[in-house]
């Protein structure tokens, strides 16, 4: 065998820089508190997904660009009720259960319409007792002064 190199032979070099990857991590800091009372603050990493294909991952702001809406037309009759997704098929009222409803409300509205009406009467007998001890406590401080003099 014979050790000739052809011209067309390219020499096989090491790069003087070594190859490395990036690190693909945000760093902040935050504070950690323990149950004896100490806290320290720490840095934490929040670390990237890894691209399969190289490409850098999206930054939020343009991840966050929100589609133009565009226009919907309006159903032409209401869509039926949405079950809580407990599975369980309420039944509807009957006449009896509806006027039950129906009064129980109306008492409501009754009560609340009274308990409106004492609380503006017990904030007027209040506004007038006050007025009242004022009256007496200037009284009472010029007949104080009153015999100051």
């Amino acid at each position: 065998m014979v050790d000739t190199k052809t011209p067309g032979d390219k020499k096989l070099s090491v790069p003087s820089k070594t190859l490395s990857l990036k690190p693909r991590v945000e760093t902040g800091t935050v504070r950690q508190s323990f149950s004896h009372g100490r806290s320290k603050q720490v840095v934490v990493e929040k670390r990237g997904k890894r691209r399969i294909d190289g490409t850098p991952e999206p930054q939020a702001a343009e991840v966050a660009k929100p589609a133009p809406a565009a226009p919907t037309p309006a159903p032409s009759r209401p869509a039926p009720p949405r079950n809580s997704g407990s599975g369980v098929v309420l039944r509807t009222l009957t006449e009896d259960e509806r006027s039950a409803r129906a009064s129980a409300l109306a008492d409501a509205k009754v009560r609340e319409v009274e308990e409106r009406r004492q609380a503006e009467e017990e904030a007027q007998r209040r506004a007038v007792r006050e007025a009242a001890e004022r009256a007496e406590r200037e009284a009472a401080e010029s007949r104080r002064k009153a015999e100051e003099e």
